[in-house]
């Protein structure tokens, strides 16, 4: 009987985590497309300014945070954002590395910044728009699995009891079924 309650948390554990991941995974898939479109030409247009407008330099300073590629100054930027592992290091990109102080020190800084929205900097560069569009999903993606990290380690917690039962049920019926004879 328990084991069957411990299945059925389990499954309603499951859907949720499902439901919750549903919603932010096609927002990170579609912001790593809109990176993978940005041409080289777009970056080196970024890189031309010498003195970048307050949205641009928000932009390129909040990936190269997000990558954890330490840039100090926009000279640095600068020299960054022409590498050329730069868009594949954001495409290979693993939000599980995130660190807290990472996103914490984002999401203060940028995310609640007003000026920090897909919307008002993809009229800045070309390159820009894509780069806020995918650190925002990035960092509500890491949200989502700070939130469901918890939730995994309680559905494996259940799973492993759920598991424990029933083969505590399965040697109570063995002993049951070798007492009934006799």
């Amino acid at each position: 009987f328990r084991a069957a309650i411990l299945e059925a948390e389990i499954e309603v554990e499951s859907r949720q985590v499902t439901t919750d991941l549903a919603e932010v995974e096609p927002a990170v898939i579609e912001a790593k497309q809109a990176v993978q479109g940005i041409k080289r030409q777009q970056l080196v247009e970024v890189r031309q300014f010498v003195d970048p407008p307050l949205k641009v330099k928000m932009a390129m300073e909040s990936v190269c945070m997000m990558i954890g590629r330490e840039a100090k100054d926009w000279k640095q930027i600068r020299s960054l954002i022409v590498q050329n592992d730069f868009i594949p290091s954001i495409m290979e990109f693993k939000t599980e590395n995130l660190s807290k102080k990472t996103k914490d020190l984002m999401v203060s800084k940028y995310l609640n910044d007003k000026n920090y929205t897909y919307e008002s900097i993809n009229r800045a560069p070309l390159a820009c728009g894509p780069l806020v569009k995918w650190a925002i999903a990035q960092l509500r993606y890491a949200d989502m699995l700070q939130r469901i990290d918890p939730l995994r380690q309680r559905l494996a917690e259940l799973e492993k009891n759920a598991t424990k039962n029933k083969q505590e049920a399965d040697e109570m019926d063995k002993i049951i079924m070798q007492l009934e004879p006799s």
